[in-house]
């Protein structure tokens, strides 16, 4: 009696065959039932991991720095709300509207629980005649110091036809008028010559024909 000797495969090669022998719609409903589950898991982390920086007091804002002074920060009430969900864009607007003495506004999360607000002082170059005494930097901007009477460092701009004490805007930088005084004024202090000039007065009463001293 002759004795055949029986091939033995491995069970890695076996296991192939049979994967590969199912039919093709069983295996495309397998690969997006694991697609499916692995998606739901994936959301439920992210959404865990969401609620646990939301809730946290980890996360609640202790501290701001900020590069100026903003005293209306506790009435906005900035301290205690979570880093992740305050408004940042929301928060510049209020400082830019409460303050416009400032620019260039910046504000940063430190985490885990810190807000880092940056700004420009803006600088007086003039002051505006118009009922009182608006100061304006070179951007045409007024700030608030308004006085009743005129400050003798500053020259005073005068012949605008709008009353600045109705005017809800502190914006002024679309004023043909004020543009042209500002404009006056950067010339002298850009100039060598005529920089030291002590400016007193612009009357811009008629654009074409301004008259200073």
């Amino acid at each position: 009696m002759r004795l055949f000797r029986q091939k033995v495969r491995p069970r890695k090669e076996i296991f192939k065959e049979r994967i590969s022998n199912r039919r093709p719609g069983l295996n495309l409903a397998y690969g997006g039932m694991v697609t499916a589950i692995s998606f739901v898991l994936i959301l439920l982390m992210c959404l865990g991991f969401k609620r646990i920086m939301l809730d946290s007091d980890y996360f609640k804002i202790v501290k701001v720095d900020v590069a100026g002074n903003i005293d209306e920060l506790n009435s906005w009430k900035i301290f205690g709300q979570n880093i992740f969900a305050i408004n940042l864009k929301e928060l510049k607007f209020k400082i830019e509207k409460a303050h416009p003495e400032f620019k260039d506004i910046k504000i940063y999360r430190i985490l885990p629980n810190q807000l880092k607000i940056s700004m420009t002082q803006r600088k007086i170059v003039a002051q505006i005649s118009s009922g009182r005494y608006f100061p304006i930097d070179i951007e045409g901007v007024i700030l608030p110091q308004i006085t009743n009477l005129p400050d003798a460092e500053l020259p005073i701009i005068s012949g605008l036809e709008v009353n600045l004490s109705d005017r809800f805007s502190t914006d002024l930088s679309k004023e043909k008028k004020v543009l042209k005084a500002l404009e006056l004024i950067k010339e002298i202090e850009d100039n060598r010559n005529i920089s030291n000039y002590g400016l007193k007065k612009i009357d811009v009463s008629d654009v074409r024909n301004i008259s200073f001293y």
